[in-house]
C-alpha cells in the first residue's frame, strides 16, 4: 500500500477487505501488497484483533454490529473466533482476580473500560490457567487435523492405485479380445477376414484435475487452492467442503475476476465423507480453464420450501502444466 494513504483511510481499505467489499482485482492487488510488507500485515491483524474485541464487548453501534455480523461472520472460523473473544470476555467478567490502582479508573467510573484489564491482548498475561488451556486446545485440534491430513493422503494413494488398477484391467481386456478376434479369423471356413472387434485401446494416461477446496477468498501462497491441470485431462474435479446446512441439490457458476460466467452445473449432489464431513463434487471441462487464471465458484442451495440461496463461494487459480517433449 502506498505509504501517503492516511491512517483513517488505510483502516476504512483494511475494513472493507475484512467485509468481503473487494472486487477480485482489488482483493489479489491488497494481499499482494501486505504479504511483501510485513508491518503492513501486522497492521492488518491488529485492526481485526480491535475489530472483534469490539464486537464481542458490544463496543460497536447497532449498525455497526450488523454490518459486521453480515459482511464479516460469513465463515465458520470467523464466528468461531468471535464466540472465542465472547467466551474469554465472560470468562474475565465471572474472575475474582483482584483489581489493582491501575486497572481502576477515577471515582464513579466502577463500569471501567473492560478492555483497559481484560482485553484480548493482555488477556492471558493476567490469566496464565487459561492460556495455558487454550494452548493444549490449540495443540490438540492441530495433531486432529495432522492426523485428518495424513488420513486423506492415504485415501488418495489408495484411490489412484485402483485408478491405475482399472487402465491396467481395461488394456488387458482389449488385449485379450484382440487375441480372440484374430482366432475367430483363422477358423476354417470363416470368410470374413476383415472382422474388426470394434474397440479402440484405452488411452495410456487417464489423467484427471482435482483439488480438495474450502470455501473462502484466495490468500497470497495458499498452494492448496492451485488447481494443476495435467496435458491430458480433459475434466477437472473440485471436492467442495460444505457446512452442515441441508439442502436438496446444489448449483454452482464458474466466473473470472470481471464476472464473466464460463460454466454452470445444476441438481448436484452433496455427499458424505468417511471422515463424516459434508462434500460436493463438481466437475469442470479443462477446455474451459486458462492458464494463470484466477476464477471463482459461486455455491448455491436449494432450499426446503424450493428457493435458492446462497450458499458459499471458492476462489482458486489454474496451472496447466506442460507436456514434456519427447527427447
Amino acid at each position: 500500500m502506498p505509504n501517503t494513504i492516511s491512517q483513517n483511510d488505510q483502516k476504512e481499505v483494511m475494513r472493507r477487505y475484512l467485509f468481503d467489499e473487494f472486487s477480485m482485482e482489488e482483493r489479489v492487488n491488497f494481499e499482494k501488497h501486505y504479504a511483501a510488507d510485513r508491518d503492513l500485515f501486522e497492521e492488518l491483524v491488529a485492526f481485526e484483533n480491535d475489530l472483534v474485541d469490539a464486537y464481542a464487548r458490544g463496543a460497536l453501534t447497532e449498525s455497526e454490529r450488523k454490518n459486521f455480523a453480515s459482511r464479516y461472520l460469513t465463515t465458520p472460523q470467523r464466528q468461531r473466533r468471535v464466540k472465542f473473544a465472547e467466551s474469554l470476555l465472560d470468562y474475565a467478567s465471572k474472575s475474582k482476580s483482584p483489581l489493582t490502582p491501575d486497572h481502576v479508573r477515577a471515582e464513579g467510573s466502577e463500569a471501567f473500560h473492560l478492555k483497559e484489564w481484560f482485553g484480548i491482548h493482555n488477556f492471558f498475561q493476567l490469566h496464565p490457567r487459561a492460556a495455558a488451556i487454550a494452548f493444549t486446545s490449540v495443540v490438540a485440534v492441530s495433531i486432529c487435523l495432522l492426523a485428518l491430513n495424513l488420513k486423506l493422503r492415504d485415501k488418495l494413494r489408495e484411490f489412484q492405485a485402483e485408478q491405475a488398477g482399472m487402465v491396467a484391467e481395461k488394456q488387458q481386456l482389449w488385449a485379450q479380445m484382440k487375441v480372440l478376434t484374430e482366432q475367430l479369423q483363422n477358423l476354417p471356413g470363416h470368410n470374413d477376414r476383415n472382422l474388426n472387434p470394434g474397440v479402440t485401446p484405452p488411452t495410456q494416461e487417464m489423467e484427471v484435475a482435482q483439488l480438495t477446496i474450502a470455501p473462502g477468498q484466495l490468500r497470497s501462497g495458499d498452494a492448496q487452492n492451485v488447481l494443476v491441470i495435467p496435458p491430458r485431462a480433459s475434466s477437472a474435479r473440485l471436492q467442495l467442503k460444505l457446512d452442515h446446512r441441508e439442502y436438496s441439490s446444489y448449483s454452482v457458476s464458474l466466473e473470472l475476476p470481471e464476472g464473466t460466467s464460463v460454466f454452470k452445473g445444476k441438481a448436484l449432489k452433496s455427499q458424505v465423507s468417511q471422515a463424516r464431513r459434508k462434500t460436493l463434487f463438481v466437475t469442470l471441462p479443462t477446455d474451459r480453464l486458462k492458464d494463470n487464471e484466477y476464477y471463482l465458484l459461486r455455491l448455491q442451495g436449494t432450499a426446503s420450501d424450493g428457493s435458492m440461496q446462497t450458499v458459499d463461494e471458492y476462489a482458486f487459480r489454474v496451472q496447466w502444466k506442460i507436456r514434456a517433449l519427447p527427447k
